[in-house]
């Protein structure tokens, strides 16, 4: 894991601001089973509840832009206005406090 990724993680994602307007990616599978594994249910808004999902998507209307919260992580971590999903990757993704210990 990058120390860039690694410092992300450990400084907490919960602070990360997330617009209605926009969907966010990344291309780094592993933060993106750490945002799954945060996922929280609406209805009983029990925090970090897991059991998000990872989808393979495409994003095909030109509007994928680095996320504007995780610019230092180039390459990594996307906003786009909509994308399409091609598929599940993971499913039920638990939480992982390991993925938050430093190494």
């Amino acid at each position: 894991m990058s120390t860039t990724l690694q410092s992300t993680l450990e400084g907490g994602l919960t602070d990360i601001a997330q617009r209605p307007d926009k969907v966010y990616l990344t291309s780094d599978v592993k933060l993106a089973r750490v945002y799954a594994g945060m996922w929280s249910d609406p209805t009983t808004k029990t925090q970090p509840a897991g059991g998000g999902s990872v989808y393979e998507v495409e994003v095909d209307d030109g509007s994928l832009e680095p996320d504007e919260d995780l610019k230092s992580l180039s390459g990594v971590s996307f906003q786009a206005n909509t994308a399409v999903i091609v598929r599940i990757q993971y499913k039920n993704v638990p939480f992982n406090r390991e993925l938050f210990a430093k190494n």
